[in-house]
Protein backbone atom coordinates (compact mmCIF):
# COMPACT_ATOMS: atom_id res chain seq x y z
CA UNK A 1 0.00 0.00 0.00
CA UNK A 2 1.18 3.63 -0.91
CA UNK A 3 2.58 5.75 2.22
CA UNK A 4 0.73 8.43 0.38
CA UNK A 5 -3.07 6.92 0.22
CA UNK A 6 -2.42 5.33 3.95
CA UNK A 7 -2.29 9.14 5.25
CA UNK A 8 -5.41 10.17 3.27
CA UNK A 9 -7.10 7.38 4.65
CA UNK A 10 -5.87 8.18 7.90
CA UNK A 11 -7.07 11.91 7.91
CA UNK A 12 -9.94 10.85 6.42
CA UNK A 13 -11.01 8.50 9.32
CA UNK A 14 -9.73 11.36 11.86
CA UNK A 15 -11.71 13.77 10.21
CA UNK A 16 -14.94 11.47 10.72
CA UNK A 17 -14.20 10.69 14.20
CA UNK A 18 -13.29 14.37 14.61
CA UNK A 19 -16.40 16.57 12.64
CA UNK A 20 -19.19 13.49 14.20
CA UNK A 21 -21.89 14.75 16.70
CA UNK A 22 -20.61 11.50 18.58
CA UNK A 23 -16.91 10.79 18.41
CA UNK A 24 -17.35 7.68 20.50
CA UNK A 25 -20.09 5.75 18.16
CA UNK A 26 -17.71 6.97 15.27
CA UNK A 27 -14.66 5.48 16.97
CA UNK A 28 -16.45 2.55 17.74
CA UNK A 29 -17.45 2.03 14.14
CA UNK A 30 -13.97 2.09 13.07
CA UNK A 31 -12.67 -0.11 15.20
CA UNK A 32 -14.86 -2.68 14.44
CA UNK A 33 -14.54 -2.24 10.80
CA UNK A 34 -10.97 -2.75 11.31
CA UNK A 35 -11.73 -5.73 13.48
CA UNK A 36 -9.83 -4.95 16.33
CA UNK A 37 -10.70 -5.84 19.65
CA UNK A 38 -10.55 -2.91 22.80
CA UNK A 39 -7.65 -4.84 24.70
CA UNK A 40 -5.90 -5.62 21.12
CA UNK A 41 -6.68 -1.36 19.93
CA UNK A 42 -5.46 -0.37 24.04
CA UNK A 43 -2.24 -2.44 23.79
CA UNK A 44 -1.35 -0.56 20.80
CA UNK A 45 -2.51 2.81 21.99
CA UNK A 46 -0.01 2.01 25.33
CA UNK A 47 -3.57 2.52 27.41
CA UNK A 48 -5.78 0.66 29.42
CA UNK A 49 -8.89 -1.14 27.82
CA UNK A 50 -10.67 1.05 29.88
CA UNK A 51 -9.49 4.25 28.49
CA UNK A 52 -10.78 2.77 24.97
CA UNK A 53 -13.87 1.58 26.54
CA UNK A 54 -14.57 5.54 28.09
CA UNK A 55 -14.18 7.03 24.96
CA UNK A 56 -16.66 4.45 22.63
CA UNK A 57 -18.62 4.65 25.71
CA UNK A 58 -18.88 8.11 25.78
CA UNK A 59 -17.82 8.32 29.78
CA UNK A 60 -14.66 10.99 28.84
CA UNK A 61 -15.39 13.62 27.00
CA UNK A 62 -14.63 13.48 23.53
CA UNK A 63 -10.92 12.74 22.17
CA UNK A 64 -8.56 15.52 21.53
CA UNK A 65 -6.87 15.68 17.70
CA UNK A 66 -3.61 14.06 19.38
CA UNK A 67 -5.73 11.12 20.66
CA UNK A 68 -7.33 10.26 17.63
CA UNK A 69 -4.55 9.97 15.36
CA UNK A 70 -3.14 8.15 17.87
CA UNK A 71 -6.21 6.25 17.35
CA UNK A 72 -6.13 6.01 13.65
CA UNK A 73 -2.69 5.26 13.23
CA UNK A 74 -3.17 2.49 16.03
CA UNK A 75 -6.11 0.89 13.72
CA UNK A 76 -3.85 1.28 10.57
CA UNK A 77 -0.65 -0.47 12.37
CA UNK A 78 -3.02 -3.35 13.46
CA UNK A 79 -4.25 -3.44 10.04
CA UNK A 80 -0.75 -3.51 8.24
CA UNK A 81 0.28 -6.23 10.36
CA UNK A 82 -2.90 -8.22 9.51
CA UNK A 83 -1.80 -7.55 5.61
CA UNK A 84 -3.60 -4.38 5.34
CA UNK A 85 -6.81 -5.94 4.31
CA UNK A 86 -9.30 -3.49 5.49
CA UNK A 87 -7.47 -0.39 4.67
CA UNK A 88 -6.62 -1.69 1.35
CA UNK A 89 -10.81 -1.44 0.75
CA UNK A 90 -11.08 2.08 1.37
CA UNK A 91 -7.93 2.94 -1.05
CA UNK A 92 -8.61 4.06 -3.66
CA UNK A 93 -5.05 5.80 -5.95
CA UNK A 94 -4.81 9.20 -5.58
CA UNK A 95 -4.54 9.69 -9.12
CA UNK A 96 -7.72 8.33 -10.25
CA UNK A 97 -10.57 10.30 -11.19
CA UNK A 98 -13.44 7.48 -11.39
CA UNK A 99 -13.76 7.70 -7.69
CA UNK A 100 -15.88 10.79 -6.55
CA UNK A 101 -16.21 9.71 -3.24
CA UNK A 102 -16.23 6.65 -0.69
CA UNK A 103 -18.07 6.35 2.81
CA UNK A 104 -19.18 4.32 5.24
CA UNK A 105 -22.21 5.59 7.26
CA UNK A 106 -22.20 5.27 11.32
CA UNK A 107 -25.81 3.74 11.39
CA UNK A 108 -27.94 1.98 8.43
CA UNK A 109 -30.38 3.88 6.40
CA UNK A 110 -32.82 2.85 3.98
CA UNK A 111 -31.96 2.64 -0.11
CA UNK A 112 -34.73 4.19 -0.51
CA UNK A 113 -34.21 7.00 1.76
CA UNK A 114 -30.76 7.56 0.32
CA UNK A 115 -31.96 7.99 -3.11
CA UNK A 116 -34.54 10.26 -2.13
CA UNK A 117 -32.33 12.45 -0.14
CA UNK A 118 -29.77 12.58 -2.83
CA UNK A 119 -32.47 12.98 -5.14
CA UNK A 120 -31.57 9.64 -7.34
CA UNK A 121 -33.05 8.08 -10.00
CA UNK A 122 -33.23 4.25 -9.80
CA UNK A 123 -31.81 2.77 -12.87
CA UNK A 124 -31.73 -1.32 -12.06
CA UNK A 125 -32.68 -3.75 -8.91
CA UNK A 126 -35.63 -1.17 -7.49
CA UNK A 127 -36.06 -4.37 -5.74
CA UNK A 128 -33.28 -3.62 -3.40
CA UNK A 129 -35.03 -0.42 -2.12
CA UNK A 130 -35.79 -1.58 1.26
CA UNK A 131 -32.53 -2.71 2.13
CA UNK A 132 -30.39 -1.15 4.34
CA UNK A 133 -27.07 0.54 3.00
CA UNK A 134 -24.00 1.02 4.97
CA UNK A 135 -21.74 3.08 3.24
CA UNK A 136 -21.44 4.60 -0.81
CA UNK A 137 -19.21 4.84 -3.40
CA UNK A 138 -19.93 7.51 -6.22
CA UNK A 139 -18.33 6.36 -9.65
CA UNK A 140 -17.71 7.74 -12.66
CA UNK A 141 -18.37 5.07 -14.45
CA UNK A 142 -16.89 6.04 -17.87
CA UNK A 143 -13.66 7.40 -16.15
CA UNK A 144 -13.52 3.87 -13.89
CA UNK A 145 -13.53 1.81 -17.32
CA UNK A 146 -10.97 4.39 -18.93
CA UNK A 147 -8.62 4.50 -16.20
CA UNK A 148 -8.70 1.59 -13.65
CA UNK A 149 -7.17 -1.95 -14.09
CA UNK A 150 -9.56 -5.22 -14.22
CA UNK A 151 -8.13 -5.54 -10.43
CA UNK A 152 -8.98 -1.89 -8.99
CA UNK A 153 -12.70 -2.12 -10.94
CA UNK A 154 -13.23 -5.83 -8.96
CA UNK A 155 -11.72 -4.06 -5.56
CA UNK A 156 -14.88 -1.18 -6.00
CA UNK A 157 -17.42 -3.32 -7.10
CA UNK A 158 -16.21 -6.47 -4.46
CA UNK A 159 -14.88 -5.20 -1.35
CA UNK A 160 -17.33 -6.27 0.85
CA UNK A 161 -19.23 -9.54 1.03
CA UNK A 162 -22.28 -7.80 1.33
CA UNK A 163 -23.50 -4.76 -0.02
CA UNK A 164 -26.29 -4.39 1.88
CA UNK A 165 -26.88 -4.98 5.59
CA UNK A 166 -29.97 -6.86 6.42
Amino acid sequence: MEPNSKTVLAKNIAGEITLASRASDTMRKWRQIFGASQIELARELGVSASVVSDYESGRRKSPGTTFVKKFVEALLSIDERNGSNVASKFIVRSDSEAILDLRELLSPIKASKFVKIIDGEVLANKNLLGKNLMGYTIIDSIQAILTLSERELRNIYGSSTESFAP
